[in-house]
């Protein structure tokens, strides 16, 4: 059988790290945003030099019928300061591998190594690919 996708990560012990919109009221009515009926935008486990985090995102939307942006979604910003959108190992990971391969000259497999030394779990392949993001 052939496995499609990333294997699901999840760490019950892992810090929660839960982000909200830091909007309160609609920029276009000045009506206060509502969440409800709202589920999180983004779940992900997200692996950093510090350890793993369930990074959980929640987003507000604009419940009035007379404004323009009735239903628009305003997520929150502050998890982009953890990890990039759809990724799951942190900036802080994405900066070592940079700096490993630029100011350091290490191949990937070396780089590789110094990851899984500090408990990252990672191949490769993923680390050529976020190479290329820094």
């Amino acid at each position: 059988m052939v496995q499609r996708g990333r294997p699901n990560r999840s760490n019950p012990y892992a810090e929660r790290l839960i982000f909200r919109t830091e909007l309160s009221v609609c920029p276009a009515y000045g009506e206060p945003l509502t969440s409800v009926g709202n589920a999180a935008h983004s779940v992900k486990t997200v692996q950093t030099l510090a350890g793993e985090f369930h990074v959980v995102t929640y987003s507000r939307l604009c419940a009035n019928r007379k404004c323009e942006k009735y239903g628009t979604h305003y997520h929150a910003v502050g998890h982009l300061y953890v990890a990039l959108p759809f990724e799951t190992y942190g900036l802080d990971v994405v900066a070592f591998i940079g700096w490993q391969r630029d100011q350091k000259q290490r191949q990937f497999s070396e780089i590789l190594s110094l990851l899984q030394g500090r408990g990252i779990y990672i191949n490769e392949r993923s680390v050529g690919r976020l190479y290329r993001l820094y």
